[in-house]
């Protein structure tokens, strides 16, 4: 093998090491954590995006709320994009493209409650939503929605601006996913993380 395919290869498994040992060790066992690794940490956090939009991982049982398994709402903001991955067994993960995120903020209360109300929404209007040919991360100025359901993974797309200003079909499912993702940042930042 090329030297430095195994060198960046060991350089991508120690970040992923080192990631995984400060999760582990941060806040007074806290879930919710946020990795602020540099570079080479990218590719974790968009692996747990892709893994869910993949289908339920091998042995993971989930009871659907409304046929509705989980979603995933993407969203661009400034050089990258935040992804929240809100699954129906009660996980609310936050991930960044640049790297890092926040995970396990679903056991907290607020942010369940308002991933419930999300997912409860999406079921309500899995009629906005076509059948998903691929996993795209959506273009500067755009959100992406998808809806992982129990006929397979499901996606809608739209221009920001009409969303953000009420004026769009998606928008009472955008306005969701914001407050769950304002309340996971809310519980990460409560805790430190």
């Amino acid at each position: 093998m090329d030297p430095l395919i195994t060198t960046g290869l060991i350089a991508l498994l120690i970040t992923v090491i080192v990631v995984l040992v400060v999760w582990m060790n941060k806040g007074n066992g806290a879930h919710e954590r946020t990795n602020e690794a540099g570079a080479g940490s990218t590719k974790p956090a968009m692996e747990m995006r892709e893994m869910w939009l993949c289908g339920l991982p091998a042995g993971l049982r989930i009871e659907p709320i409304n046929m509705v398994l989980g979603m995933i709402v993407d969203l661009h903001v400034g050089n990258g994009t935040a992804s929240l991955v809100a699954i129906a067994d009660g996980s609310t993960s936050l991930y960044f493209s640049s790297g890092g995120g926040v995970i396990g903020a679903g056991e907290h209360p607020q942010v369940r409650q308002a991933k419930l109300n999300l997912l409860n929404k999406a079921a309500a209007s899995i009629q906005l939503f076509l059948p998903a040919a691929n996993h795209d991360l959506p273009a500067a100025g755009r959100f992406r929605f998808y809806v992982q359901t129990t006929n397979g993974l499901m996606y809608s797309e739209a221009d920001q601006g009409p969303i953000v200003e009420g004026k769009h079909a998606l928008s009472e499912l955008f306005s969701l996913a914001d407050h769950t993702i304002t309340e996971t940042r809310l519980v990460s930042e409560a805790r430190g993380a």
